[in-house]
């Protein structure tokens, strides 16, 4: 709910005329409401599924499961018809109109990424790809960060970098420098305990510059967990 609230106060007060990215009808508000509604029992990345692009590239090591929602005027709409739903209010056509309507002045994309540090938007580099256009968001925003202590998979030249990073212990004895050094080279592969941060951002858009019957690549790039694309068709999306 919370994130619900924040991404539609953020997209008020950021959004700026462009051109319609779905056609906006009583009949589709209609259906996104009565889909909320079939939800109510469901938590909401349920609902948010048709929604949900997983990354293509897999080849970020810090990764848990790396995935964008795109928040459509359909989406935003049925999610709140299903929050109204479970609290027993009223769900207004009026109101889910002037709720889509927000929505068709800006592509707003939430992501969730994972990577060794807290990484601020301004240490990422967004875009979206479509065709011979690079789309830079015109703002982003860090909403929520948390980090965790897992078991992380390196190559000896990929620790390198992690200074006072300690390998994970076991009731092994302790093998010597040498020993280390040996196994290492033999399997060239090493694991290591360590914070990696979980972190939630929302990205908008200008819709006006997107050709929405093309398809799309967007990337999330940063120093230290690399390159990373979601790849998805707004035309195949409500």
């Amino acid at each position: 709910m919370k994130t619900f609230i924040t991404v539609c106060c953020l997209l008020l007060t950021f959004c700026h005329s462009a051109f319609a990215m779905i056609g906006i009808s009583d009949q589709m508000i209609g259906g996104a409401q009565e889909y909320g509604r079939s939800k109510i029992a469901s938590p909401v990345n349920e609902l948010q599924k048709p929604w949900t692009v997983y990354e293509a590239l897999k080849e970020n090591i810090y990764a848990d499961t790396e995935r964008v929602i795109i928040y459509t005027p359909y989406l935003i709409v049925a999610m709140d018809a299903q929050n109204k739903a479970k609290a027993f209010e009223e769900i207004k056509l009026e109101d889910s109109r002037n709720l889509a309507s927000g929505y068709e002045q800006a592509l707003v994309i939430g992501a969730i990424i994972d990577a060794p540090e807290k990484i601020t938007p301004d240490n990422l580099q967004v875009a979206i790809l479509q065709g011979d256009k690079n789309l830079l968001p015109y703002y982003s925003e860090l909403v929520t960060s948390s980090s965790t202590e897992k078991v992380i998979e390196k190559t000896a030249a990929q620790d390198t970098s992690n200074n006072g990073v300690k390998p994970v212990e076991d009731k092994m004895p302790v093998p010597s420098d040498k020993e280390k050094t040996e196994q290492a080279a033999l399997t060239d592969k090493i694991n290591i305990k360590m914070p990696v941060w979980n972190m939630q951002y929302y990205f908008y858009f200008d819709v006006s510059q997107i050709n929405t019957t093309l398809p799309m690549i967007l990337k999330i790039d940063d120093r230290l967990a690399g390159e990373r694309e979601f790849r998805f068709h707004l035309g195949n999306m409500n």
